[in-house]
């Protein structure tokens, strides 16, 4: 199987440590040759790999006119000083609905909005509910570059604030937001039929979210980092 193969691997190279052979082979070369063909029964092998004949599909994504980079956000964004910088994300559940997450910098404050699609009016609506008629504060926005966030010139005119967009292919540029969905996927698992849900389950999770504890806060949570500063 493939976790045999690869540990087999690890456990060879890690005896030529042990015995302190003058000769060390890593595991990382063992991949290499592997790939490379330099091993015998090197297609066999190869076969038995766990990411073996697994492609990554490329993300939708729709062309950007007049977009804001990542990279024109100002240095004082970046050191998380203020309250109301936001980095939004969706999470798929299937295929549809989706659910727009949205965490703020510095408190991680997190939002939630299920969506019925990923449509630019129906992203818009999900910022309507977060943004509009909230005390929330908002600054900024960051999202990543697909298909669902095309609407930053909507969001601009409608709330006169700078929407960011990361490089393609680099989500670990707004880690808030990517942080955010690890805890949020303990709520919500992978198979989760959110639109059967009950009404008020979402903003029970959200509750929980926002009432949990962060090391990165000292220990406090963000409603009290956001809501009592």
């Amino acid at each position: 199987s493939a976790s045999t193969v690869s540990r087999e691997m690890k456990r060879n190279a890690g005896r030529l440590k042990v015995e302190k052979q003058v000769f060390i082979l890593s595991f990382s070369s063992i991949y290499r040759w592997l790939a490379e063909g330099l091993l015998p029964r090197a297609i066999e092998l190869k076969s038995k790999l766990r990411r073996f004949r697994k492609r990554k599909r490329a993300k939708k994504t729709a062309s950007k006119g007049n977009a804001r980079s990542i990279r024109q956000r100002s240095k004082s964004m970046l050191r998380r000083r203020r309250f109301g910088d936001w980095e939004v994300d969706t999470i798929s559940f299937g295929c549809f609905p989706n659910q727009t997450t949205a965490a703020e910098r510095r408190s991680r404050y997190t939002a939630l909005v299920v969506l019925k699609n990923i449509k630019r009016k129906t992203v818009m609506r999900a910022f309507e509910l977060i943004f509009a008629d909230t005390r929330l504060p908002l600054h900024t926005i960051t999202s990543d570059r697909r298909m669902g966030f095309n609407c930053h010139n909507q969001f601009e005119e409608r709330f006169q604030v700078p929407f960011y967009y990361t490089d393609t292919g680099k989500p670990y540029q707004k880690p808030t937001i990517e942080n955010t969905n690890d805890p949020l996927k303990q709520y919500l698992p992978k198979n989760t039929q959110v639109h059967e849900l009950p009404a008020q389950k979402i903003p029970q999770i959200m509750s929980a979210l926002n009432n949990r504890t962060r090391k990165c806060l000292g220990f406090r949570t963000p409603c009290e980092v956001l809501l009592l500063s």
